[in-house]
């Protein structure tokens, strides 16, 4: 990650109740949605987290590498991917997209 790139990320209540739950829904669509993401130019990873057991919260974050190519993905197969995690959520997360300014990776 680095300054210039676009994250989209939500973090929203799931239908789930644990971390494992979370996990292992994950693990069933990862895979598809690499390789739809892979498809596309400028994508540079995809994360998912879990908050807490207490709030049922989880999330996943696309990062891209500029607004132009997280826009283009956005009109060439975001449907694919969002169908594939939206069922993971108690409703439709908003979706803001982040810019990156600063970064440290190690």
């Amino acid at each position: 990650m680095e300054a210039g790139n676009v994250v989209a990320m939500f973090l929203e209540e799931t239908r789930f109740t644990s971390r494992e739950e979370w996990e292992q829904a994950c693990a069933g669509v990862w895979d598809d949605a690499l390789a739809e993401l892979r498809t596309n130019p400028g994508f540079r990873g995809l994360a998912a987290f879990w908050a807490d057991d207490d709030t049922a919260r989880g999330g996943v974050m696309g990062l891209w590498d500029s607004l132009e190519h997280r826009l283009g993905y956005e009109a060439r197969s975001a449907g694919t991917v969002r169908a594939l995690f939206d069922p993971f959520f108690t409703r439709g997360p908003s979706r803001p997209r982040l810019h990156v300014t600063r970064a440290t990776m190690e």
